[in-house]
C-alpha cells in the first residue's frame, strides 16, 4: 500500500471538499463521505464502478483554508526525503563506505546498505517504522557532524 501511495505522490492534482459522515461498512472498513463541487470531481469518477480503488491524500485546512499541517506526519516524510537525498550525495556514498566497511559506489548501492543497516525493505518504511526512523537520524547526525 506505501508503493501505491508514493507513486501518487506526484499527481498535482487538487480538489476542495468537505466531510459529510462517517460509519463502519460490515466487513470492518469505514466508510467516510465528502462532498465536491461539480466542477472539482475528478475525471472519471462517476463512470467508475463500484468497489473501485482510488488513492486518495488528505490534508485539513482551517476556515482561511490554511493547511493544517500535522507535525509528526511531516517530520517522518522528511526523514523518508532526506533518505532519498542523501543516497545520492557522492559524499554520503563515501562517507557510509567508510562506515560499513564495504565500496559503495551508486545510489542504488547506497540505498541497499541503507536499508540493512536499519533493516527495512524500503526507505519509504522511515514513515512507519519508529525504530528505524531513530537510528536513521541518528545515523545523520553522525554523518552531519563528521
Amino acid at each position: 500500500m506505501n508503493e501505491i501511495r508514493d507513486n501518487a505522490m506526484g499527481f498535482d492534482v487538487k480538489y476542495l471538499g468537505g466531510k459529510t459522515g462517517t460509519g463502519k461498512a460490515h466487513q470492518g472498513d469505514y466508510i467516510v463521505s465528502f462532498a465536491i463541487a461539480l466542477d472539482d470531481v475528478p475525471p472519471g469518477l462517476f463512470k467508475a464502478h463500484i468497489n473501485t480503488m482510488f488513492t486518495m491524500g488528505l490534508v485539513q485546512i482551517s476556515d482561511a483554508r490554511e493547511i493544517i499541517r500535522n507535525e509528526e506526519e511531516y517530520q517522518r516524510g522528511l526523514a523518508v526525503k532526506a533518505a532519498g537525498i542523501m543516497c545520492a550525495d557522492m559524499d554520503f556514498q563515501r562517507w557510509l563506505s567508510e562506515f560499513v566497511g564495504e565500496l559503495i559506489a551508486s545510489e542504488e548501492e547506497c540505498a541497499e546498505a541503507l536499508r540493512s543497516i536499519l533493516g527495512i525493505g524500503s526507505r519509504a518504511d522511515l514513515r512507519t517504522d519508529d525504530k528505524a526512523r531513530e537510528q536513521f537520524l541518528a545515523l545523520k547526525k553522525e554523518y552531519e557532524e563528521s
